[in-house]
């Protein structure tokens, strides 16, 4: 049991008036605003730099840098591509401008010579 002289209570709390649960709510939310905003603003500003220290990133930096065989043939083929497609290219260019003198949307529809 609770003795008279532990009970303490509060003078401004005594005989006042319940307040609506919307404005309560909204002022606490605005007290812990401002308390929290030195925390926010450190969250904003902080600046993450994920993955930047993997190994498996590390190895794969290393790993493009070494040159083989493999690596050789793969960039010929990839000359020979684009070779092909430049010439594929004017060849097509050289037949269009010889078999119409205008372009449109008929003309995909005229006979080639070759």
């Amino acid at each position: 049991k609770l003795s008279p002289h532990m009970i303490g209570l509060d003078a401004s709390f005594v005989g006042t008036v319940e307040k609506d649960v919307k404005m309560l709510t909204e002022e606490h939310n605005a007290i812990f605003r401002v308390a929290n905003q030195k925390e926010l603003d450190k969250q904003t500003k902080k600046s993450k730099m994920r993955g930047k220290n993997k190994i498996s990133a590390k190895l794969r930096k290393k790993q493009k840098n070494v040159i083989d065989a493999q690596m050789i043939k793969l960039k010929e083929k990839q000359t020979a591509e684009r070779e092909a497609r430049e010439l594929k290219k004017k060849q097509t260019e050289g037949i269009s401008e010889g078999t119409a003198t205008k372009k449109g949307a008929l003309q995909r529809f005229l006979t080639r010579k070759s």
